[in-house]
């Protein structure tokens, strides 16, 4: 993750990554997949506990339509997500961070 702290906005970590996976996203905008993998499914679930394998619950749950799979990843488009946290909630691998949100208790979203 970039320290958000330190980066000037500068763009020159998206620009000069070779694997795309660098984006810039507004700072208000807390929802992260903590995986890149661009693998199928099978070799990212051999290869990694924690890789996305792109069951698509995310998708199903995200009732603003701010998630996709794309090269085999959830991808989170940021002027569309409202952090409301259900894609959290529902990932089986818990690779989705709401950096706004509490820890999840008896199935109910605690603001902070």
């Amino acid at each position: 993750m970039v320290d958000s702290e330190r980066c000037r906005s500068g763009q020159i970590c998206v620009k000069a990554c070779p694997r795309g996976i660098i984006q810039m996203v507004p700072a208000d905008k807390r929802v992260d997949v903590l995986c890149f993998s661009q693998d199928p499914a099978g070799k990212t679930a051999k290869a990694c506990p924690t890789g996305c394998i792109d069951c698509g619950q995310c998708v199903k749950v995200c009732p603003r339509d701010a998630i996709v799979i794309k090269n085999n990843h959830a991808r989170i488009t940021a002027d569309l997500c409202d952090a409301c946290g259900k894609c959290v909630e529902v990932c089986p691998r818990k690779i989705i961070l709401n950096h706004g949100l509490k820890p999840v208790i008896s199935g109910e979203r605690k603001d902070g």
